[in-house]
Formats: structure tokens, sequence, C-alpha cells
């Protein structure tokens, strides 16, 4: 059973009391016939799904797992902002702590949020911090950025490598992932262990978790994506992930 990125029931016309009742019982009666299937049919249990969706925990549980993460500060405190952009010599990344995405009234005026650096300029605007919790990470220099696919302790992991002015790029999605390389790779089996150890904390079966390699060969955790996207990767490097999936499928029929 795969329930992917559910959203709750709404109705087509206009809602009126009455049918927001009508919305809550469906939802209800649904989640109540999902909540049958056992467990371990799921791909993943939506629980599991949720309790891995929370990023600043993510990099908790990851570190406490022994991966390396990026030195993190979430704050509403400019002054903050301003130290940790010291320690690290100006070379800061700001990215959204929830959704990457807006969405407006006109769908042609929505906005994709990337991870952007943090300038001398963006320094003139640090008071908008205190509106709200705002998560700034250490920029670091990276060699590659690399998307691992898991799925019952099996794993395949893919650089993604896209070059702008002689570097690799800030946010690989930027440009609608044009000129972007991919490849499969090895993963060093310390990290392979780590990982599983933390996804398995979760009780995840599959996850798209995103890692960075730096210049000195280190792989950094970034995030994980319980519901992550991963098809693209065999279209574009035969990267055999469907295969896990078609063998577990046949293992477990």
């Amino acid at each position: 059973m795969w329930l992917r990125r559910p959203k709750h029931l709404h109705h087509t016309e206009a809602l009126s009391p009455e049918l927001g009742h009508a919305a809550c019982e469906w939802m209800e009666a649904l989640e109540g016939f999902l909540a049958h299937i056992p467990e371990n049919r799921w791909i993943n249990h939506p629980t599991a799904n949720a309790r891995a969706s929370h990023k600043i925990e993510q990099l908790t549980r990851a570190s406490q797992a022994g991966l390396r993460v990026p030195d993190s500060l979430l704050t509403q405190n400019p002054e903050a902002v301003r130290a940790f952009w010291r320690k690290y010599n100006r070379s800061l990344v700001v990215k959204p702590l929830s959704s990457g995405y807006i969405e407006r009234q006109n769908p042609e005026d929505d906005s994709v949020i990337y991870t952007s650096g943090v300038s001398e300029r963006s320094l003139e605007n640090l008071d908008l911090v205190s509106q709200c919790p705002t998560l700034f990470q250490e920029q670091i220099a990276k060699e590659s950025d690399v998307r691992v696919c898991f799925l019952d302790g099996e794993m395949v992991a893919v650089d993604l490598i896209a070059i702008d002015q002689g570097r690799q790029r800030l946010d690989i999605r930027r440009n609608n992932m044009q000129g972007v390389n991919y490849r499969v790779r090895e993963m060093p089996l310390d990290v392979q262990s780590r990982l599983t150890e933390l996804l398995q904390s979760y009780a995840l079966r599959f996850a798209a978790v995103d890692f960075v390699i730096d210049e000195k060969g280190n792989w950094i955790f970034l995030e994980i994506n319980p519901n992550g996207q991963w098809a693209w990767l065999d279209l574009e490097c035969d990267a055999g992930i469907s295969e896990l999936f078609v063998n577990k499928f046949k293992a477990d029929a």
C-alpha cells in the first residue's frame, strides 16, 4: 500500500457547515478503512511518514545515529544570525523549514523557495526573521549532491552534479534541474549502516534521503523525504531503483 502525499478531502462546492461535516465524515471513513491494513503492508505507514517529516528533528536524530550534519541555527533573533554568519566567515545558507512552495490565488504567481546564500546585502533585511523561525546552516563546499533511495535496507545512491560558475550549484533544483549530470555511486559502508539505523528508528520502509559530499569526501546528511521522488533517476541514469520494488513485491508474493 502506497499513499503518496495525502491531503484532506474537500468539497467542490462552497463549503457550508453541513458540507464541511460531510467532508470530515468521508475522511474519517477513509482513514478508518485504511487503518485496517497491517503496518507491514504499507510503504510507508502514514504515521511513520508524519513522524519522519520534521526537518530539525531529523538533523538531531541523524547526528545521534553518527551521521555528519551541517551546523544549523533556527532562530528569530537577528543578532544570533549575524554571530552565526561571522562564525562561518560569511558563508551561510537559508532554507525553508517546512514547505518550499507558496501557492497563490493565481497558480502562475506561485513561488518556489530555494536554498539561498546569505550575502552581506541580505543582512539589511535581517529583521524579517523576527516574524517566524528561520533555518540557517553553514554553507558546505560541495563536490556533489546525492539522492539515496532506500527500501527495506537496500539502497541506491545517485550523484547529481551541476557546475555553475565553477562550483557545484547551491540548490540543485534551480533552473528546473537543467544541466544536471547523473551517475550511480557507491556508498561508504559506515554511512549505509548509520542511515539504515536512522530510517529504521522511524519505522520507514522507504525514503529518499538527500546528502552532499564535501570537497574532502565527507558524506553530510541534509534531510529525509519519506515520500520523496525517485523515478526520474531511473530515467536519467538507469539507476535500478524500480528493481528494488519489483524484487520486493516478488519476494512478498
